[in-house]
């Protein structure tokens, strides 16, 4: 694996923390879900920086990903964090550990997918190795749609069932840009649970009502799709 994420800055104050396709580095020689899952295709983690506060879109891959995104957003000047999780697969939330001190928001079905898969996770049961441990669970829940400010910027959580039941996606209103977490991959969506595609397409549709200026997906090409992705009508 890299020494570190390359830094991103697709839109001002938003931070893009891109991982993985990087020819003959691996994680780890033997199997396991970080390259398999993540790392050949490549990930990104974002963050909305606005004065002293951080808004921190999933941990990542491991500890050494989310501390590495902590030290740089305290580089720039933050001081107080919230998380906020865009869905329960481990490759999002490997480095909740390193945000224990911190606010930690999902969808209330996220929650659940982690309490239950909980003992699994810790143990590296669940997909394999590496183990997630300790696995930090979300402090605070949402239904349907809430909103939190970080620093001046109002930012919308809107929970949606496409990739899979418990996603998450941030609008930023004032600037129309909404950042995808895994409902959008290489500008399409990857489709995880394909007994529940009707809830993703009508999902997909309700959020291309929100904007058709730009999105976010946090898997790309160079880095599993361009940080920015805009979109046509």
């Amino acid at each position: 694996m890299a020494d570190h994420p390359r830094v991103l800055e697709p839109a001002p104050g938003v931070l893009a923390f891109y991982e993985g396709r990087v020819e003959g580095q691996r994680f780890d020689p033997k199997p396991n879900w970080v390259d398999e899952g993540a790392l050949e295709l490549g990930i990104a983690g974002y963050a909305i920086l606005d004065g002293d506060e951080a808004l921190v879109y999933d941990t990542g891959v491991s500890v050494d990903y989310a501390r590495f995104v902590r030290a740089e957003l305290s580089r720039r000047g933050a001081s107080r964090f919230t998380v906020v999780l865009s869905h329960w697969h481990l490759d999002h939330v490997a480095g909740t550990e390193v945000f224990a001190d911190s606010p930690i928001i999902s969808s209330a079905r996220t929650a659940e997918h982690l309490r239950a898969k909980q003992a699994a996770i810790e143990a590296g049961e669940l997909e394999g190795p590496p183990a997630i441990s300790p696995l930090i669970l979300p402090t605070r829940t949402f239904v349907g749609r809430e909103s939190l400010r970080v620093g001046g910027t109002t930012i919308e959580l809107i929970a949606a069932n496409i990739h899979s039941d418990d996603a998450t996606v941030l609008w930023l209103p004032a600037r129309r840009l909404l950042l995808c977490g895994d409902t959008m991959e290489d500008t399409v969506t990857y489709v995880d649970e394909p007994d529940q595609f009707d809830a993703h397409l009508r999902d997909l549709e309700r959020l291309a009502e929100l904007s058709r200026t730009a999105s976010s997906p946090p898997t790309a090409t160079p880095t599993r799709s361009p940080p920015v992705a805009t979109r046509r009508a």
